[in-house]
């Protein structure tokens, strides 16, 4: 079922309009569903003052876990967002870890950094991460050969 964004936009207060650019970040570890900024930004969730959750750390299961709970109900989804460059495994236990940028670009082929960025965007989506932050392209001096 689509989300009608206009008719929601229309019902919410400008308050809730201006939390829509705000995110906070949640870690996903079991002990921190019980912090007291944990709580106040799922607070803020479900009155529409947040927009986005940035996820800094955490453990897979607890993670799918926290953002599933925290969506629930919303009327507006969340953006939820991770910094993932090397793969879901740098933020998250037993997501797949990869190696550095450089790494694949030594090998030459964009094959591999292709299948990186596909098994990264596949766990995050199976997490809930609908934001990646990373991995990011950049030319630094002259073009490769």
């Amino acid at each position: 079922m689509p989300i009608d964004i206009k008719a929601i936009l229309k019902n919410m207060s400008l308050e809730q309009k201006t939390g829509q650019m705000v995110w906070c970040p949640f870690y996903g570890f079991h002990a921190s569903h019980k912090d007291l900024q944990a709580a106040r930004g799922e607070e803020m969730a479900r009155t529409g003052a947040l927009g986005g959750m940035l996820f800094k750390s955490g453990e897979l299961y607890e993670t799918a876990t926290r953002i599933q709970k925290i969506q629930q109900g919303l009327e507006l989804p969340l953006a939820v967002a991770a910094e993932v460059e090397n793969g879901l495994g740098s933020l998250l236990s037993r997501g797949t870890h990869f190696p550095s940028n450089m790494a694949f670009g030594a090998t030459r082929s964009g094959e591999f950094a292709f299948l990186a960025g596909k098994i990264t965007a596949e766990e995050c989506r199976a997490v809930g991460i609908n934001t990646i932050i990373g991995p990011t392209c950049s030319r630094v001096g002259a073009a490769i050969p």
